[in-house]
């Protein structure tokens, strides 16, 4: 109550517009994949996230963000389909972990996205098996198999797995947001590091 939602909508408004400005200096193209990345963001504020559609919304975002950075080349060129397939699912990921700790709370509120509705046991099998596919991705898409992306790789496996059993066997907790969480920086790094094995 200290914010009126007016003034909430008006600051909303403010930065998505300022937002949008800043990119526009990266080129048409980034700007537009921008665009589609706030308005997944948008979607799922304004009501998709009350609905089975609500991992759409993170599909959609985190699959665009790659092309922000490679449509903003001066050569501006499409992600690599293994990239934004991985970005696609490290959005998954990223969704059924955000939600987790609030399955609960969410459901008494009526919430009834995806992760709502299937529950804390198959929230984390999907998750998990998200960032055993994203890792799968980074590791056969560049066609680089050096010793330090298998060891990453083999890496966001093993904590995938781990946060998969803790999550099936114990209520959500620090460590398990943690674990996940070190797995999409490591998957976030390999991306980073595949330099133009990312472009289409």
């Amino acid at each position: 109550g200290l914010v009126s939602v007016r003034t909430a909508q008006a600051v909303s408004f403010a930065l998505a517009g300022g937002a949008m400005a800043l990119t526009l200096q990266l080129g048409w193209r980034a700007t537009l994949a921008h665009l589609g990345f706030l308005a997944a963001g948008w979607a799922y504020n304004l009501g998709l996230k009350g609905t089975p559609a609500s991992v759409l919304c993170y599909v959609v975002g985190f699959g665009l963000l790659p092309a922000i950075v490679t449509l903003a080349l001066p050569d501006p060129r499409l992600p690599a389909a293994w990239v934004i397939a991985s970005a696609a699912l490290l959005g998954v990921a990223a969704h059924f972990a955000n939600v987790l700790p609030d399955l609960e709370g969410d459901r008494q509120l009526g919430i009834r996205g995806l992760p709502q509705l299937a529950g804390r046991r198959p929230s984390v099998a999907v998750l998990s098996v998200a960032l055993l596919l994203c890792g799968a991705l980074v590791l056969i898409g560049p066609q680089s198999f050096d010793i330090p992306r298998l060891f990453a790789v083999g890496l966001v496996s093993v904590l995938a797995l781990t946060s998969w059993w803790l999550g099936t066997t114990r209520a959500p907790s620090a460590l398990l947001f943690r674990l996940i969480l070190a797995a999409a920086i490591l998957i976030v790094a390999l991306l980073g590091f595949a330099g133009r094995q990312l472009l289409a």
